[in-house]
């Protein structure tokens, strides 16, 4: 008898596939994809908490992160698309048959009740309440609350030594006197001159009554106010500007002595030894 060669079953060159068989594989494989995204979700819940959804940064990190993580965002969409779709497909022709032609009302009941209570969940949330949720508070309910008293603020702190240690008068002729040698050869603009020597003036009182009211004693600066002054007014060997003298003024004023930059610089000469005072 001779061997007759038939085809294997299914044979796959000839094999054309039905629609009643691909809808529900198809359905199945998208029904476990979608699951393993959820359970992927639950046992990031479990780990990190529900908190994390409260940051943007996770969903930066998930949908935004990379073009792959795009790509994977649109094929869990076209399958929770296809998956509901068939879900409903079949259902339908369930229901719509003769054996089953009854409970079709129950099922369309079924699913107006769940969209109308899903519609009233929505409603509720956004206004805030739900039917478990407490009555507003009259301050919730939209009377404004009563805002507490902004504190006054502190006035800064700007120690004064009266009399000072040195007059206004022989102050100025030290400081014009420097400002000649640091300003040899520099702008001899008399009105800039002016203006430097005044803000000096300023900033060297302010910084000697804040160290008087540090307890140094007055005896003990004045044998040092060439140090000091060349550490206030010409850290680097120069003058400096206008605008800068200005602006330790400015310091002292709004901040007060302590907060300003020249007081900062004999703080660290002290700390450092560069300047000196003896212990009282």
């Amino acid at each position: 008898m001779p061997k007759i060669l038939r085809p294997n079953s299914p044979h796959l060159p000839i094999y054309k596939p039905q629609l009643t068989s691909t809808f529900p594989i198809s359905h199945r494989i998208s029904g476990a994809f979608l699951a393993t995204i959820v359970f992927f979700f639950y046992l990031l819940c479990l780990k990190i908490g529900l908190i994390c959804f409260t940051y943007e940064n996770v969903y930066q990190f998930f949908f935004f992160s990379s073009k792959l993580i795009l790509i994977s965002v649109g094929i869990i969409a076209f399958f929770s698309f296809y998956h509901i779709s068939n879900g409903i497909r079949h259902l339908y022709l369930v229901f719509s048959s003769s054996t089953y032609s009854i409970f079709m009302p129950f099922f369309i009941f079924i699913i107006i009740g769940i969209l109308l209570f899903y519609e009233n969940e929505v409603v509720s949330y956004c206004e805030g309440l739900h039917a478990f949720s407490s009555p507003k508070t009259p301050q919730e309910a939209g009377t404004p609350p009563q805002e507490d008293p902004v504190p006054e603020p502190m006035p800064p702190e700007i120690p004064q030594l009266d009399p000072p240690l040195v007059s206004d008068e022989d102050r100025r002729q030290i400081l014009y006197r420097r400002f000649l040698f640091l300003n040899l050869g520099g702008d001899t603009n008399l009105h800039r001159m002016i203006s430097i020597i005044d803000l000096q003036l300023i900033v060297e009182r302010s910084i000697e009554a804040a160290l008087v009211d540090d307890g140094i004693h007055p005896t003990d600066i004045i044998p040092r106010y060439a140090n000091i002054r060349g550490i206030i007014h010409s850290p680097q060997g120069s003058l400096l500007s206008e605008r800068t003298y200005g602006s330790y003024v400015n310091q002292i004023r709004e901040q007060g002595t302590r907060q300003s930059v020249p007081y900062q610089r004999i703080r660290r000469a002290i700390l450092s030894y560069d300047l000196v005072f003896p212990r009282q």
